[in-house]
């Protein structure tokens, strides 16, 4: 039976991931190792849960990434609302 391929995780330039609560996140670097400057502003990171099963699986991490970058996945830009 062929493995069936989820549409919920990185993109292959790893610069977004697609998660099932919030969409799509664009990955946005940063330059600090701190957690203030990239868990915090992660949206697969909750204040209730922690790290999520998406977060774990998010390569924000320089050793995750075949960029080498640091960084968190967010949206900066929200979308219009186009129901109205």
């Amino acid at each position: 039976m062929p493995e069936q391929l989820s549409i919920f995780g990185t993109a292959a330039d790893q610069n977004t991931f697609q998660s099932e609560l919030w969409g799509k996140l664009d990955f946005f670097p940063t330059n600090s190792d701190k957690w203030t400057d990239n868990c915090r502003h992660c949206l697969l990171w909750t204040r209730e849960h922690g790290q999520t099963d998406e977060c774990i699986r998010a390569p924000c991490n320089p050793d995750e990434r075949d960029d080498h970058r640091r960084g968190y996945y967010s949206i900066h830009q929200m979308p219009h609302d186009t129901t109205k």
